[in-house]
C-alpha cells in the first residue's frame, strides 16, 4: 500500500493561477467546478479579445489574494 500525503504547494510554481479555481489552488481539489471556472475565466479571455485575466493585477498580487481567499 502507498501512503499518500496530501501536500499543498502554495508557491504555485507552474500552475495558472489566473486560470484556476481558488480550491485547486488551495486545497489540490479539482472538480466539474473548477473546470467550469477555468472555462469560464477562457472564455472571459476569449470574449474581450485576448486580454489577459485580471490584467489590472500583479502576479504577485494574485498570489497573495488566493493566500488570503479565507
Amino acid at each position: 500500500m502507498y501512503n499518500i500525503l496530501k501536500h499543498v504547494d502554495l508557491d504555485f510554481s507552474g500552475v495558472p493561477v489566473r486560470w484556476a479555481a481558488p480550491e485547486s489552488l488551495l486545497e489540490g481539489h479539482y472538480s466539474i467546478y473548477s473546470d467550469v471556472w477555468s472555462v469560464n475565466i477562457l472564455a472571459d479571455e476569449i470574449l474581450n479579445y485576448a486580454a489577459w485575466p485580471y490584467s489590472d493585477i500583479s502576479d504577485a498580487n494574485i498570489n497573495d489574494m488566493i493566500i488570503n481567499v479565507r
